[in-house]
């Protein structure tokens, strides 16, 4: 399944990602994480230094209460990155909840299938 339309270079090499729903954000998140510990500076939330800045971060994607929770200034780009690749993310999840749901309008009133058997 690949990434199509007019999507920015920084979705598109993140792409790999997209597997199973509930994997995307878990490994994006692991991704960003592990991109923040290699440039040498990560603070806990409670750091008083200044050094680093909250990137309050909950996708609101069923089953997954995952966030980024603190970025060093040096990696705002990082941070920008996450936020733009989640927002993709989720609006893929949304239009295939909202496809999901049009076409289940369109099966004929008595909850039978095509064959004749009951949908599951």
């Amino acid at each position: 399944m690949g990434v199509t339309g007019g999507v920015p270079n920084e979705i598109a090499r993140y792409s790999y990602l997209i597997t199973r729903p509930a994997d995307r954000l878990k490994r994006l998140h692991e991704t960003v994480l592990s991109s923040v510990e290699s440039a040498g500076d990560f603070y806990g939330s409670d750091d008083p230094t200044g050094k680093a800045f909250m990137l309050s971060f909950k996708p609101a994607v069923s089953g997954l209460g995952m966030s980024v929770d603190l970025v060093h200034k040096g990696m705002k780009d990082v941070a920008k990155m996450t936020i733009e690749v989640a927002q993709h993310l989720y609006t893929a999840e949304e239009n295939s909840k909202n496809q999901a749901v049009q076409l289940g309008r369109q099966v004929p009133s008595g909850g039978k299938g095509p064959h004749g058997g009951d949908r599951h």
